[in-house]
Order: structure tokens, then C-alpha cells, then sequence
């Protein structure tokens, strides 16, 4: 989104950023003149209604305000918001939705939810076909509705941040090769079959493996590395503001996600031009990776075939120019366009 809002800046348009609460760590990324609208703090609602409830009425008196041309909302609760605060407001504002997960990955309210408010919007953006796929199987959303738009990767920006002068021991000249993994330590990310896969080629070969991102199953996956012995060859430093370095220097960047929407990291990896080796779940990882002619796509949970697609990329990595040529279809002035003509009623 800050990739997008960036790009639409510099083509002289004025961006808002409405968001429920702003905080984190991307905030300080975000450029001079974009207006950060904090709709925790515009509306105080009692806190028992939480903050659902705030970015509601917020949303909704801020499109009766301001009456922007568009509104673009991403997440399925954002979307759902998104749709009931244009009601609310009876703001003529166009609306366009973008789906970033599989509707079937969703709780049951925000399925039954999705069926009936969905529809109110103007435009729905799948970030993969997996997900428009996903979303013309509801009766209640024609195809018509759909448009598919990757995710943009800011290319330039990208590598200058992998060039950046940083260190890190385990890139030293004559270290073992590094395996990467980029995510939220979460359930759907499953680096535990990650862990359990790096095991595997430990037994055979000299490797690290490395794991950046922060969630709540950081302690079951710190056990498990406790349990197989790999404390000294494998470290989850947590999050880090510039994963791009680590992806230039690692050997091999490795995503082993039960399901995603299209995920960024595959298209920043190859962006720089490392290998990537990724599960081969619903939806994004195929189409990014070419069904396995750019990068080897093993399936879901398979400890065995994803150290062995490890391995064999290890011994025989693909072209760093055809890797890059792949992410040329990503780029922010081609993705950022597409976005450009549906908020503008264009398409």
C-alpha cells in the first residue's frame, strides 16, 4: 500500500492514508506530503466497542468530510468496513476492494459477511487468479466485478536497500551457504516444517538458516530448534526494517506457507535475483515462480521434498538473469497503473 500510495504521489495525485490505528513499524516509511488519517483518534468511541467500531463511524464521517474520488480498501475486516462506512455516509465515492487471502481462509461471520457486502463495491482486486478464483465461486459476486492485479515491487528501490552497507557474520566470505525465511511467525507461514526440512540437510551438507519476522509462535519454533540441536546454525532475530540485504546475501530464500494471497517476498527475492524455493499452496507461489520453471514448488507440509528441492537448488540455481526478468512484470510503474485507471472509473 505505501508502495502504491508512493508512486500515485509522484503522478501528482493527493493520497490519504485512513487507517484504524497508526503504528508499527512501517510507519516512519511513510513519504512527506501523504496524510495520515487516524481514525483511533478522530472518533472516540467507549473502548468496549473496540476499535472496529472507531474506524466504522471514523471512515464513515471522513468520507461525508472529505469526499474523496476513491477509496481503496485491502484486508477482508478493512473491506467489510470499507463497504458499510460508504453506506453510512451515502459518499458517492467509487469504491474498490483488494483481496489479498482466499475467502476460505476467512472465520464464518466474515464469509457470510463477504457474500453480502462484497457485492456493494464497485471493483474487486484479486491479488492472485488463486484468489479470483476463490471469489467467483460466490453466488453473490459476478466475474464481472473481478480484475486481477499483482502486488508492485518497487524494483530500484528494492536493490539500492540490498545494497545498503550493512553485515551480518554469517556473510562472510567462506561461511556456509544461508537459507532464508521472511514472514510473521504465525500458523500459516509453518516455518516449523521449515525448521524440520533444514534438519534434514544439515545431515548432509554444512548450511544456515536464518528467519526474520516476530509472531506468537516464536516460542514453539525456538523449542523446536532447542529439540533438533540446531541452535548454533539456525537464529530468528525477529523483525528487521531492511530484509532486502539479508535476501541479496542469502543462498537461497525459502517459503514454506500453507496458504497464502501472492506473497511479496517471492517477487522481491527474485527481484535481487535469489533463488526461491516455496510450497506450492493456494494461491500465488505458482504464478509467481511460473509453475515451478523459475523456482521449485514442492507440496504443502512435505518436510522430505523441501529439503530436497533445497538441496538440489543449492547445487544448481537458476539464472539470476531470468529471475529478474520475471520481476520486470511486478514493477510499480505497471502494477501502479492498473490501480490508477480502476480508481478512476477508466476500466
Amino acid at each position: 500500500m505505501l508502495t502504491l500510495a508512493r508512486f500515485m504521489q509522484k503522478e501528482g495525485y493527493s493520497v490519504d492514508l485512513v487507517l484504524g490505528r497508526f503504528r508499527g513499524e512501517l510507519a516512519e516509511l511513510v513519504p512527506d506530503g501523504i496524510r495520515i488519517i487516524n481514525l483511533s483518534q478522530r472518533l472516540s468511541l467507549p473502548t468496549t466497542l473496540g476499535l472496529g467500531f472507531n474506524a466504522l463511524f471514523g471512515l464513515s464521517a471522513y468520507l461525508r468530510h472529505e469526499r474523496p474520488a476513491a477509496l481503496m480498501s485491502s484486508l477482508s475486516r478493512g473491506n467489510l468496513v470499507a463497504v458499510m462506512a460508504r453506506q453510512l455516509s451515502r459518499a458517492g465515492t467509487r469504491l474498490v476492494l483488494r483481496e489479498a487471502n482466499t475467502f476460505h481462509n476467512t472465520g464464518k461471520l466474515t464469509q457470510l459477511l463477504t457474500r453480502y457486502l462484497y457485492p456493494r463495491a464497485d471493483i474487486i482486486v484479486a491479488v492472485s487468479r488463486g484468489i479470483a478464483h476463490d471469489l467467483e465461486s460466490l453466488p453473490t459476486i459476478g466475474k464481472q466485478m473481478i480484475r486481477i492485479i499483482y502486488n508492485p515491487i518497487d524494483i530500484p528501490a528494492v536493490n539500492e536497500l540490498a545494497c545498503q552497507n550493512m553485515s551480518h557474520p554469517w556473510f562472510s566470505a567462506g561461511e556456509p551457504p544461508v537459507i532464508l525465511g521472511v514472514g510473521r511467525l504465525s500458523e500459516q507461514k509453518d516455518f516449523a516444517m521449515m525448521i524440520r526440512a533444514f534438519s534434514v540437510i544439515r545431515r548432509s551438507r554444512n548450511a544456515r538458516l536464518l528467519i526474520l519476522g516476530e509472531g506468537d509462535k516464536r516460542r514453539e519454533l525456538e523449542n523446536l530448534v532447542t529439540e533438533l540441536g540446531l541452535e548454533d546454525d539456525v537464529a530468528l532475530p525477529g523483525f528487521v526494517g531492511n530484509p532486502y540485504y539479508f535476501i541479496k546475501h542469502a543462498a537461497i530464500v525459502g517459503v514454506s506457507s500453507k496458504w497464502e494471497g501472492m506473497i511479496n517476498v517471492i517477487i522481491e527475492a527474485i527481484a535481487i535475483g535469489t533463488p526461491v524455493v516455496s510450497t506450492d499452496c493456494h494461491s500465488g507461489p505458482a504464478e509467481i515462480l511460473e509453475n515451478g520453471r523459475i523456482g521449485q514448488l514442492i507440496p504443502v507440509g512435505d518436510v522430505g521434498a523441501f529439503a530436497a528441492a533445497i538441496e538440489s537448488t543449492l547445487d544448481n540455481p537458476p539464472e539470476k538473469k531470468i529471475l529478474q526478468q520475471r520481476a520486470n512484470d511486478f514493477s510499480v510503474s505497471r502494477i501502479a497503473r492498473k490501480y490508477i485507471e480502476i480508481l478512476s472509473g477508466e476500466v
